[in-house]
């Protein structure tokens, strides 16, 4: 049976990681975005739903969802809420993406994994490869402001996060993303290319 080479795709906010998943998947990689897997526990029917209501209160109550910019707002204004809020996300999330890669095991040689929060969670351990996509701090800025984020909140949210560079140097390989989309390709695709061959 084939052997899937897991690796995981990380980096700072607004950095372009879920370009270089897209860019990915085209190439014939399965991708897991954890972003997806928070998206689909943030209801009042789940468990972690459930417990982050209690946590934060109903206001986080939007029709059958909850409010993500609204949950943003207030745990990246109290550390504690912020721990308290990845203690009820991250092992759910966690869970969800070894359940996809057993279940996908085998069938795709390369399976890609977007976690933000990679080596904040001690998670890298766990992939065989770790892909940092990096970007300077005013293009990101500037990605942010286009979806309503200002660059105080950029500063705010980059403050529970590992350095980028550190992150950087922590990872297999690091992909810049300060130019043309075609550069990315271009650079996504070398790196694909060189997976398959490791």
């Amino acid at each position: 049976m084939l052997r899937s080479k897991k690796i995981a795709i990380t980096g700072g906010i607004a950095v372009g990681k879920s370009t270089v998943c897209d860019l990915l998947e085209q190439l014939g990689g399965y991708v897991i975005r954890s972003d997806e897997i928070v998206h689909s526990i943030l209801t009042p029917k789940t468990q972690a739903g459930k417990q982050i209501i209690e946590l934060l209160g109903e206001q986080i109550i939007l029709k059958d969802r909850l409010d993500r910019k609204k949950i943003a707002e207030i745990a990246f204004e109290d550390s504690s809420i912020l721990n308290s809020l990845e203690k009820i996300i991250h092992p759910v999330v966690i869970n969800d993406i070894n359940e996809k890669i057993s279940y996908i095991a085998g069938k795709y040689p390369c399976i890609f994994v977007e976690i933000p929060l990679l080596f904040e969670i001690g998670q890298a351990d766990n992939f065989d490869y770790v892909i940092t996509v990096a970007s300077k701090e005013a293009n990101c800025i500037k990605r942010l402001a286009k979806k309503g984020i200002s660059k105080r909140e950029y500063k705010q949210r980059m403050l529970h996060q590992i350095n980028p560079q550190v992150k950087a140097q922590k990872a297999d390989f690091v992909i810049e993303n300060d130019s043309s989309l075609d550069e990315l390709k271009e650079e996504v695709h070398k790196l694909y290319g060189n997976l398959l061959t490791v």
